[in-house]
């Protein structure tokens, strides 16, 4: 058992697990089976270096590096309680570009532009001064992921174990409970945060949407790489967000339609190039972004690729994107998902996409790169895409060859079979490609086809140009007819007007179908549906805002929404008046752990509500530090009266023997109560109850009592 237990820590298994049990738990989905084959799918695409396509199988061999670590997220109750009590085990960095208006009080302020470029020497320091780091940008997950990302993967190097999370919600969500507290949040400035249109405050985020919607109309400029927005007396800063990863089968088309498209090659040793392509540093695409913006203003869409995404990609992305943003340009910046490596696995023998390929060459270059990725204490072995840093990732990976890694192994990973899922084709993705295809051009003249797979009455909403239409019913009768009219396409897209729905419905026995064909035809679905693109001309046409707003309310009409749950009082972090109740919400054992070593007991509770003979306490051997034992009977016998002993705490913790289980029926009465005298107190259920406790911090006396 000892030898299983470890091979299954090394392998990362119980995260993995962990994660898709949560999303699973979370979502509640009819076919839990589906479901999380798609999940794993999913992952598959953030975090695999190549998946080989299993022939006439309806499940592929993947390759899952599951020994990426993503920063954990701590909530804002738990934050508070450490800044409480002054505590200088838990550093707090704030990477926004400017911290004018306020802050968290106790944080140091570090640019995330200044952390990327030197995070190893930031986690060397940082690792004999603090036990915890935790990052925190204006919202979340954002700026913040970033450098938590980078700070983790160097600690991890430098082999130092140590805990790092980002705020959930970032220091927006702080300021909605905390802005009035000068004992957690200093300098606040409710002018930066708030606009005072009609005499009352606007939520900042409702002004950034206004001031964002306004301008065209509004003039930028660039204060460290930030952009400042102005409408109607509003000064917000407004970082932009990451560059988002363009897919490498969307990225093949792009190439071969060349049209209003640049690829620049960063990488430091090009033994082969894309067709067309740029060869230019990283840095100094960074030093002269300025530049660089001013020469390609012009173009559509700019797509940075690196020998391994995200890295010097990213490094010069970023500042091309405000470079280019700083005088006006439209133009999209977008990344490589899976880089040069992965595109040369798919593509390297197509002389249309990549020149001067040399197999024995390449395959040389990319086995001394594993060599000294597995030895470099910088490189890391990381393959992560832009959802590391709090983007979804465009689902690229699905392989259409054998992994070309001279027969290296990957470093920690594991072979599991994952029913093959559709990828998610992104917004920005299909506008990059409209704009390098002529409008003009009919579909066969290019690898990509738009498939509307709508009923023809919702056609009069408009349509998405260049689509043909084929109802979902039409498909799902013969699949194999409609599969050998499909397989001459590289990229397929599936449309409807709300995704996952009817596009999900065709597109799975679809792709099931083209693999027993042995078609090099890799399957999408359109991320959010066609209505995601009424908004854009280009994208759309014969748009009638008429006719889908009639169609929504038909929609309603048919579905009337349940009866609103009667509550005193609603909440959510931006106070936004909707009415869904609030329910508690699960906390790490690991965060619990901080909370505890951090000495901040008077500004935090811990409830042990398992229940002995005859409702009353448990008499269990264990209990953890500092738990009050109230039995769940009382609990909800009566709310109101531990709810006002409770009001005045950051945050209450139940705890039972497993959760969810007495702790969550527990919470939810306190929460109400809570709710219902005005307190914020935030309300948790220990994640996994006392089994996995004392699993984690069983034999930790600080942690864990053990009595008679």
């Amino acid at each position: 058992m000892d030898d299983a237990r470890q091979w299954l820590q090394e392998h990362g298994v119980p995260l993995l697990m962990e994660k898709g049990l949560k999303a699973l738990v979370d979502e509640k989905p009819e076919d839990p089976v589906l479901f999380l084959a798609n999940f794993y799918a999913r992952v598959h695409r953030e975090q695999t270096v190549v998946r080989p396509v299993a022939r006439k199988a309806k499940s592929v061999k993947i390759e899952i590096n599951v020994s990426e670590e993503t920063p954990e997220k701590i909530n804002a109750g738990s934050l508070a309680s450490i800044v409480r009590s002054d505590t200088r085990s838990v550093k707090i960095v704030d990477v926004r570009h400017s911290i004018v208006g306020g802050h968290i009080k106790g944080a140091v302020h570090i640019p995330s532009h200044d952390i990327l470029p030197n995070a190893a020497e930031l986690a060397k320091q940082w690792a004999t001064e603090c036990e915890a780091l935790v990052f925190t940008s204006a919202q979340s997950p954002d700026l913040d992921q970033l450098a938590a990302t980078a700070v983790m993967q160097a600690l991890r190097e430098q082999s130092c174990n140590m805990q790092v999370y980002v705020l959930s919600g970032g220091f927006i969500g702080w300021l909605h409970y905390y802005k009035q507290d000068p004992a957690l949040t200093e300098s606040y400035d409710p002018a930066v945060w708030e606009a005072t249109d009609t005499g009352a405050g606007v939520p900042r985020e409702n002004a950034v949407k206004k001031a964002l919607h306004d301008a065209q109309v509004t003039n930028c400029h660039n204060e460290t790489q930030a952009r400042r927005w102005s409408a109607k007396g509003l000064h917000v800063s407004v970082p932009d967000p990451p560059p988002e990863g363009i897919s490498l089968s969307a990225l093949a088309v792009l190439i071969e339609q060349c049209q209003g498209t640049l690829v620049v090659d960063v990488r430091l040793d090009p033994v082969c190039s894309i067709v067309s392509s740029v060869q230019l540093s990283a840095e100094g695409i960074a030093a002269n972004a300025s530049t660089y913006a001013e020469q390609w203003k012009h173009l559509n869409t700019i797509v940075i690729i690196s020998s391994v995404s995200p890295d010097l990609d990213l490094t010069a992305a970023v500042p091309l994107q405000h470079a280019l943003r700083d005088i006006g340009s439209e133009t999209m910046v977008l990344i490589a998902s899976n880089g040069m490596k992965g595109f040369i696995n798919q593509f390297g023998k197509d002389p249309k996409l990549v020149e001067n390929y040399d197999e024995v060459a390449w395959g040389k270059q990319n086995s001394t790169s594993a060599d000294e990725l597995s030895s470099s204490p910088t490189a890391g072995d990381s393959q992560a895409t832009s959802s590391t840093q709090g983007q979804r990732p465009s689902a690229a990976g699905n392989g259409r060859a054998p992994p070309k890694n001279g027969g290296k192994a990957h470093k920690k990973a594991m072979t599991v079979a994952v029913p093959d899922a559709p990828s998610i084709l992104t917004k920005a993705e299909l506008v990059a490609i409209m704009q390098a295809v002529p409008q003009t051009a009919s579909p066969r003249r290019s690898r990509f086809i738009i498939v509307d797979v709508r009923e023809p009455e919702e056609l009069k909403c408009g349509t998405l140009r260049g689509s043909i239409h084929i109802p979902s019913r039409d498909i799902l009768a013969d699949v194999p007819k409609y599969a050998a009219m499909l397989k001459e396409y590289s990229l397929v897209c599936f449309a409807s007007t709300a995704s996952p729905d009817l596009d999900e419905a065709c597109a799975v026995p679809m792709m099931l179908c083209l693999r027993e064909l042995q078609a090099d035809t890799e399957v999408f679905i359109l991320m959010q549906g066609i209505k995601s693109c009424y908004d854009n001309p280009m994208l759309m046409v014969g748009f009638n805002p008429g006719e889908a707003r009639l169609r929504r309310q038909s929609v309603d009409l048919a579905c009337p929404a349940p009866a609103p749950v009667a509550a005193k009082k609603r909440h959510n972090v931006l106070d936004l008046h909707i009415g869904i109740p609030e329910s508690a919400q699960k906390l790490p054992p690991q965060q619990l752990a901080l909370l505890i070593n951090s000495g901040c007991h008077d500004s935090f509770a811990v409830v042990d509500v398992r229940e002995g003979p005859g409702g009353k306490a448990s008499g269990r051997s264990a209990r953890i530090a500092n738990a009050v034992a109230i039995p769940h009977s009382e609990v909800t016998q009566d709310p109101a009266s531990l709810a006002a002993q409770w009001a005045d705490k950051d945050s209450v913790v139940f705890v039972s023997t497993q959760s969810p289980d007495l702790d969550a029926t527990a919470a939810s009465s306190v929460l109400t109560a809570l709710r219902d005298i005005g307190s914020n107190a935030q309300v948790f259920i220990l994640h996994g109850g006392m089994v996995a406790w004392q699993s984690l911090y069983g034999g930790d006396p600080k942690l864990t009592v053990t009595t008679d």
